[in-house]
């Protein structure tokens, strides 16, 4: 199973993806692609980890390829969060040609649920805050 959670900036997608995990019962690994840069990803971090500290998840950081994630043990699911900090790290550090990218993100999804049994994905909407965007930001 395969689920998406997508949404504006603190919406409640992560408390929700956390619930969503914890009923599927079993281990669960959460997946952190948030570069710890800067003072706000690391009150972001602090935060998120505070909120799912009695949850019973696992935790592993990885920040580009979803496919060269291997898992160090057995889960019932995987939550990844999120997916646009995974394609932003891939976009703005220049290690994936842009029009690449979507068959990368394709291809690591199919490798995950080779190992796991349910994914469930967030993911943010940047585009409804009525702002002009950089040319580089809208190609994300």
């Amino acid at each position: 199973m395969l689920v998406l959670l997508y949404g504006g900036s603190a919406c409640g997608k992560s408390a929700m993806a956390e619930d969503v995990c914890s009923n599927l019962g079993g281990q669960v690994l959460y997946v952190a692609t948030m570069r710890p840069w800067g003072t706000g990803a690391q009150e972001r971090i602090t935060r998120h980890r505070a909120l799912r500290a009695d949850k019973g998840f696992d935790t592993l950081e990885h920040y580009e390829n979803l496919q060269s994630l291997h898992l160090p043990k057995a889960y019932h699911a995987l939550l990844l969060e999120c997916v646009g900090n995974l394609v932003a790290n891939a976009l703005f550090e220049g290690y994936v040609d842009p029009l690449l990218l979507p068959d990368e993100v394709l291809a690591g999804t199919e490798q995950l649920l080779k190992q796991v049994p349910h994914l469930v994905f967030v993911t943010n909407d940047i585009f409804t805050d009525g702002v002009a965007y950089p040319k580089e930001t809208s190609l994300y």
